[in-house]
């Protein structure tokens, strides 16, 4: 292998995603110091990705690129290694034509036969490791075969805590477009009538789709706010460095709380292949509820608004339910 100088990290998916990819660059600028990590990635999830400073340069991926634009991208980048962490053969195929010397994916796919030098040999849905852990199984061929817990994988993640201005703003975040089990539109409404009997303010974010489905469960007044098809990525950040919690389900918001070590309050149904296990959000202030048994994805609503609220008011708490 040739000693990397410029990496670049392909993962071209969704927010929570790359959230969960950034502790794998921060190993990388543990194992080489000096190395410059381009992160390849849509460009709905840049504004996430560069709060961590283990990012030099962000590269946009286009889904409508052909492989020659895939190919002169790569070489404008000028990096001599490339991780496929989300594997997209067209991008395989293009790291190959621009002749990028360390190539890294999983021998999973028949394509990275032919277009990856270096294949990690590791399955994603049979094993019992997070996500972000499962992301480091591609740094092997650089000598580091670990896998860190996760009060190591949040040091990884190169992003400043959020200094929380109001400690009572709470953030519900009720849709998931499509990533999760969602939690029932009741027990969302029903905790932010709880939260609001308990003296905080409650914000509903999401996007303008979102938004339409769940504002008319809601009576929103100066304590409970409707935010939803409002904010760009950027703005939604920030609000949530601000906030005390955000709850939501397995999805983007959730893990970029964590990240930035707000009470992140996610919930689960304990079902492979959406299980906490694998996909729980990393953070020093993160939580996870799922319900006594999962026995299907409905199972969900088995975990009560009284449990959010509980982790939310902590001591200060002393409902009976």
């Amino acid at each position: 292998m040739e000693k990397p100088n410029r990496i670049i990290v392909s993962r071209t998916d969704s927010i929570g995603d790359s959230v969960l990819t950034l502790p794998l660059c921060g190993q990388l600028k543990s194992l080489f110091p000096e190395v410059e990590v381009v992160y390849y990635g849509k460009s709905y999830v840049k504004d996430v990705v560069m709060q961590s400073s283990h990012i030099d340069e962000f590269l946009t991926f286009n889904e409508s690129s052909s492989l020659g634009e895939i190919v002169e991208q790569l070489l404008s980048v000028q990096a001599n290694t490339i991780i496929h962490v989300f594997p997209r053969k067209l991008i395989a195929h293009a790291a190959k034509k621009a002749r990028i010397t360390n190539r890294i994916g999983t021998g999973g796919r028949l394509y990275h036969f032919t277009t990856c030098n270096m294949r990690v040999q590791f399955s994603r849905k049979r094993s019992d490791l997070h996500e972000a852990q499962l992301n480091l199984k591609l740094l092997k061929p650089f000598g580091f075969d670990e896998e860190p817990g996760f009060e190591q994988l949040q040091t990884l993640y190169g992003v400043r805590h959020a200094n929380v201005i109001n400690d009572k703003q709470i953030i519900l975040h009720p849709g998931s477009r499509g990533s999760a089990v969602d939690w029932p539109l009741e027990h969302f409404v029903d905790l932010a009538n709880k939260l609001i009997d308990e003296g905080y303010e409650v914000h509903l974010t999401g996007t303008e789709e979102e938004g339409q489905s769940f504002r008319s469960a809601f009576s929103f007044g100066d304590r409970l706010v409707d935010h939803s098809g409002q904010m760009n990525l950027s703005e939604l950040i920030e609000f949530i460095k601000t906030s005390k919690a955000l709850v939501a389900c397995s999805t983007g918001p959730l893990h970029v709380a964590a990240m930035l070590g707000v009470q992140a309050i996610g919930l689960f149904v304990d079902i492979r292949p959406i299980h906490p296990g694998r996909w729980a959000p990393i953070g020093q202030n993160a939580h996870v509820l799922t319900p006594k048994v999962s026995k299907n994805r409905e199972s969900i609503a088995d975990i009560k608004p009284e449990a959010v609220l509980r982790l939310i008011l902590g001591a200060d708490y002393t409902g009976t339910n």
